[in-house]
C-alpha cells in the first residue's frame, strides 16, 4: 500500500476538529466500512505512530488495531495527536502545502514529507510575518 498524503491530512483534521483530546477508531472509520478501508486506516495510522505524530492512551503503542486473518480488526482503544503530529496538521493546512505535496513528493517518504511541510509552513509564517528575504 502507498501513502496517500490526503487521507493523512483528513485524519489529521479529524484529530484537530474535534473537542476531545483522545479519539477512537469510530472517529475515522465507520463500523460498517468495507475491510479495505479498515486496512487503509490502519495502515496510515501505524505510519503516524512510527513518526511519533500519534500514540495510544494510556499506553503508548496500543492503537486500537487488531490483526486478522483479513487484515485488521479495531478496539475503541484511545489514541491522541502529539505536539509533532499538530504542528504536521498546521502545515499542511496552510495555503498550497498539501498541493506541493501532492504534486511534487507525493512518492517520497513520510518523514521527508513531514520536513517539506515544516519548510513550507515556516515560509508561509515568515513571508505572512514580513520576516522573508
Amino acid at each position: 500500500m502507498r501513502i496517500d498524503y490526503e487521507y493523512i491530512k483528513d485524519m489529521l483534521d479529524i484529530f484537530q476538529s474535534t473537542p476531545e483530546p483522545t479519539l477512537t477508531c469510530i472517529h475515522f472509520v465507520h463500523p460498517n466500512e468495507s475491510q479495505e478501508a479498515v486496512n487503509k486506516y490502519a495502515f496510515h495510522l501505524q505510519i503516524l505512530h512510527d513518526k511519533g505524530l500519534v500514540v495510544g492512551v494510556p499506553e503508548k503503542n496500543n492503537l486500537g488495531l487488531i490483526h486478522t486473518m483479513k487484515g485488521f480488526g479495531l478496539s475503541r482503544s484511545r489514541i491522541r495527536l502529539t505536539n509533532a503530529g499538530h504542528e504536521f496538521a498546521i502545515n499542511l493546512n496552510k495555503p498550497g502545502v498539501i498541493e506541493f505535496i501532492k504534486e511534487k513528493v507525493k512518492d517520497e517518504g513520510l518523514g521527508a514529507v513531514i520536513d517539506i511541510a515544516k519548510d513550507l509552513g515556516s515560509g508561509y509564517l515568515k513571508k505572512k510575518l514580513g520576516l522573508s528575504d
